[in-house]
């Protein structure tokens, strides 16, 4: 084009855009959306292969943690992990992010990611509920005594108290063998225990020494001290977790474990328990609910004469005012209310801690009032839901501390054998009592085992013809039902003195012209 044609369309250009009220950039961009706008769009039917539903996406996903509970619904934050199918972890397949799976599994999830009761449901089940044994499996002599290596009187009565807890003893003693299979590299908890409780029943009427567990106290507790005299409750509390990450230690799924999954192992399933924190706004009424954890239930005792009482106590309303007032999410500001702690789901294995040393009293003084506590223990009027069927325990083990305060006296325990006798377990002293005498006691620590349901005694064991036959998955002798065996398997559990039974007035390895045989094992 001649160069005088490009100057003549140029300066028609120019003029046009200096006549126009509008900027040339604006002009362009105006253009641009008419044009856009002014466009004909042609659409195409679409196969409906792109349509996705809610069921679907639930389907493929599912969540890598619980996410937090308020007045009974999930986050909407939830985070998402694709799981690809059924995947099968420890045996166990996992259907929508919930263990145990088949149509079992599928009905039992529900949309929220919560069971029935609120608590978030565990993604794997590491251990099932159904195969804890509450009662002895099999009738054992009295086990042996534990020789005192130096005030280590706190950890021969914890050790004591956990050999004769039927649910775990069973699980050590028949349901697995933790020490074959155990990764842990240095000491184990579950392993040891595991050794100790055989030896110790295998040994009636001997003293051994708990040594192996002393020489590793400190990797029960980096702050216990050699030859001193720690707080047997605190013992104990470790040497539960130091079983329960035992346990975890085990664990070789390929999917990673969320909180609430960690929770069911066998330790939790033994000794693990949920209760509510309720929270009511006094305005609005709206209930906010919390769901925790626990392996032992810890209760003032400063105005309870009795266990019942102290109970009673833990699941008194408190009122939220003033300072301590509540700032209620749903009216948005600080508000009185109502905060109620109640058992939401009953353990097993019932651990109740008396508070009897208190801070705060000189030279940590200790609360020494009798306070009384039953054979037989009713737990439903302290739970959530108190219309549902009885929850009953029985009395298991007593830890008795004398003294004045928790690092200094002495530690003994009584417990309830497999032939449902008691004893006194007092270091390397081993003698049978009444129970009168067991429930007279300044108790510190109390086990209450729970009692077997119908149902689940009909699940254990079915007659065939003269002989019993097991329903479970190992064939083991028939279980004692109210502290018997069947006559088939009946014999006299009481050890031989000098020719005769194990009586009521009889003293093993103690005093009274009795027998005392001590080997010291190591």
């Amino acid at each position: 084009m001649p160069q005088e044609s490009l100057k003549m369309i140029s300066n028609s250009i120019s003029m046009g855009l200096g006549r126009s009220p509008l900027g040339l950039n604006q002009q362009v961009a105006g253009g641009s959306r008419s044009s856009v706008l002014l466009s004909r769009v042609d659409f195409e039917p679409g196969d409906g292969g792109g349509k996705l539903s809610t069921e679907a996406l639930r389907a493929k996903y599912a969540p890598l943690s619980p996410s937090p509970v308020h007045n009974g619904q999930l986050s909407k934050n939830n985070s998402l992990h694709k799981i690809g199918g059924k995947t099968m972890v420890n045996g166990a397949a996992l259907t929508n992010g919930v263990g145990g799976g088949g149509d079992a599994g599928n009905k039992a999830h529900r949309d929220d990611g919560c069971g029935e009761d609120g608590i978030p449901e565990p993604r794997v089940r590491l251990h099932s509920s159904d195969s804890i044994w509450l009662d002895w499996r099999e009738q054992r002599r009295i086990g042996a005594g534990l020789v005192n290596m130096g005030n280590t009187c706190f950890m021969n009565t914890v050790i004591q108290c956990l050999t004769y807890c039927p649910p775990l003893a069973n699980y050590l003693l028949h349901q697995d063998d933790h020490c074959t299979k155990c990764k842990t590299l240095n000491f184990c908890m579950m392993c040891e225990l595991q050794r100790h409780m055989k030896r110790a029943l295998e040994k009636s009427g001997d003293t051994i020494k708990p040594l192996y567990i002393y020489q590793r106290l400190k990797a029960i507790a980096k702050h216990f001290q050699f030859g001193q005299q720690e707080d047997a409750h605190e013992f104990l509390r470790y040497v539960i977790d130091n079983l329960w990450k035992a346990a975890l230690a085990n664990y070789d799924g390929g999917v990673k474990l969320d909180p609430a999954s960690k929770e069911t192992t066998v330790v939790n399933e033994i000794f693990g328990g949920y209760h509510r924190s309720q929270v009511t706004c006094m305005k609005c009424k709206e209930k906010s609910n919390t769901y925790d954890h626990f392996m032992d239930l810890i209760l003032d005792i400063k105005n309870a004469s009795s266990l019942e009482t102290a109970l009673e106590k833990f699941v008194e309303p408190e009122l939220l005012q003033n300072d301590n007032a509540y700032k209620c999410p749903r009216c948005n500001i600080k508000v009185m209310a109502q905060k109620r702690f109640t058992v939401h789901r009953a353990p097993n294995v019932a651990t109740f801690q008396l508070k009897r040393f208190d801070a705060n009293r000189m030279f940590g003084g200790k609360i020494t009032k009798h306070v009384s506590y039953p054979e037989h223990l009713e737990l439903r009027p302290y739970m959530s839901d108190k219309h549902g069927g009885p929850v009953t325990y029985r009395l298991n083990a007593v830890l008795v501390h004398l003294g004045a305060s928790c690092n200094s006296g002495h530690y003994f325990c009584f417990v309830r054998n497999s032939n449902g006798s008691w004893y006194c377990m007092d270091d390397a002293r081993v003698h049978q009592v009444s129970l009168g005498q067991v429930l007279n006691q300044q108790a510190y620590v109390l086990f209450y085992v729970r009692t077997p349901s119908e149902a689940q005694e009909n699940h254990v064991v079915k007659k065939s013809n003269s002989a019993a036959t097991l329903c479970s998955r190992n064939a083991t002798p028939e279980p004692i039902r109210n502290g018997q065996l069947s006559t088939v398997h009946q014999w006299d559990a009481r050890p031989s003195v000098n020719g005769s039974k194990e009586g009521s007035s009889s003293h093993w390895n103690g005093s009274n012209g009795s027998v005392k045989r001590q080997t010291d094992i190591v």
